[in-house]
């Protein structure tokens, strides 16, 4: 279960299903591709690591299963993409041009911060997981 929550990517590369990549894509978007496909794999392999039987069961009772981690996953993926494609069509409306930095996207990620379990958080009401939730549905909740 801990493997599973450190490789956590950060929630709006979440529930990304693997694409073609372009020929002509822009090296920003390559990179945020190339992380969205390396950190499904990963989370798929930590999910696989854990018995299925297991999967539905609290570690301990005040800690999340794999199944609700997935949930959890699964929300947070649905509420961001919304934001984000808001913010987008916002922008766009607003003139804004293509993008032209060719810098690292991922590196003005806190990432540190976000895969740092030491300190648990409690996820407010509307992004917290159900408890009647299995695996299978999560993960499919989550590819949507």
């Amino acid at each position: 279960m801990l493997l599973l929550l450190t490789l956590i990517p950060h929630p709006c590369f979440i529930g990304y299903t693997p694409r073609e990549k372009e020929n002509n894509m822009h090296p920003r978007s390559e990179e945020v591709i190339n992380y969205l496909d390396k950190t499904r794999t990963e989370l798929r392999e930590a999910i696989e690591s854990v018995p299925v039987h297991a999967r539905n069961q609290k570690p301990t009772p005040d800690q999340w299963s794999v199944a609700q981690v997935l949930d959890h996953l699964a929300i947070v993926h649905g509420l961001v993409a919304t934001s984000v494609g808001k913010w987008i069509d916002e922008a766009k409306s607003a003139g804004l041009g293509p993008e032209t930095s060719d810098g690292s996207l991922l590196k003005t990620i806190p990432s540190e911060r976000i895969l740092d379990r030491s300190r648990k958080v409690q996820a407010p009401e509307r992004i917290s997981p159900r408890n009647d939730v299995d695996a299978e549905t999560a993960w499919n909740d989550l590819e949507q």
